[in-house]
């Protein structure tokens, strides 16, 4: 599923579901427990989207399995 959303965001630069992909591939790389490369997705997110209504909604995700991460690490 990955590469599914990787070539749907390198593969049309200029789609409008391209922000909504970013977003997206961000959840899966947390649900997946790849945080370092859910947070690479989403400084590309705030990169490109600076603006973007997604931006809460993924932070906090982030924040969230972050923490979680953490305490599993402890």
């Amino acid at each position: 599923m990955e590469a599914q959303y990787t070539r749907l965001i390198d593969g049309s630069p200029r789609s409008k579901r391209r922000e909504e992909t970013l977003s997206s591939l961000v959840h899966l790389h947390l649900v997946n427990e790849k945080i370092a490369k859910a947070m690479e997705v989403h400084a590309r997110l705030v990169k490109e989207y600076p603006k973007s209504s997604l931006l809460p909604a993924t932070n906090l995700a982030l924040k969230v399995f972050a923490r979680v991460a953490e305490q599993k690490n402890s």
